[in-house]
């Protein structure tokens, strides 16, 4: 009888989170950006993505920002990430991918507003003590954004993570991947250009 009950109760948890997954959209991150939103090439034509509810579309939004937009850009994804709360929505966090997004387009644009961006989230964080998983994730797209550009300061920020602070060990690879793409990059015409590309497309596909 004992047993019946708890039989009975694992299946109606069970119920109550398959209903809530249900009911939130798939992860973004699994989900590939369509051709019609890819053939977009004018930025104002984004902005009904950047506006949406729907977090899958608002990430396409996003992610294209990243791929076509300028400097002139960066602060409207800076304000796509700073307003989109962590809303809890099912049993996941509904606008989190969003707010990844938002920094590793940042990081694809690049020059130094990018770095100002970036630089500015990062020095708000307390990367010593932070504990909270929203914001261990934003350390992790930090660290790959970062890669993303060939930037000596962006260096010393992933620098920081690796050798000073008791992160887990995969956003200190994360670091540190970061860290060896720069370098490469920085090197890439100087030295051996066939090894570096080699080397480049091994560390982004890690990424």
């Amino acid at each position: 009888m004992h047993f019946k009950k708890i039989l009975l109760f694992v299946c109606f948890i069970t119920t109550i989170l398959y209903s809530l997954s249900s009911a939130t959209p798939p992860n973004p991150k699994w989900i590939y950006m369509p051709d019609s939103i890819k053939a977009i090439n004018n930025v104002a034509e984004l902005e009904s993505l950047l506006t949406s509810d729907h977090p899958v579309f608002k990430r396409w939004g996003v992610e294209r920002l990243g791929q076509i937009g300028t400097s002139e850009d960066i602060p409207r994804l800076l304000e796509v990430y700073t307003n989109e709360p962590f809303e809890p929505f099912g049993i996941v966090d509904r606008f989190k991918d969003v707010k990844d997004e938002a920094l590793m387009a940042i990081g694809k644009i690049g020059g130094q507003e990018a770095e100002n961006a970036l630089f500015s989230i990062f020095d708000q964080l307390d990367v010593y003590n932070i504990k909270l998983p929203d914001s261990l994730d934003i350390v992790r797209y930090l660290c790959i954004a970062f890669g993303k550009m060939s930037s000596s300061n962006a260096i010393e920020r992933l620098d920081t993570i690796y050798h000073k602070t008791n992160l887990s060990r995969g956003i200190r690879q994360d670091a540190l991947k970061s860290i060896n793409l720069i370098e490469l990059t920085q090197v890439k015409y100087s030295t051996a250009p066939d090894t570096v590309d080699y080397m480049l497309k091994k560390l982004t596909e890690d990424l």
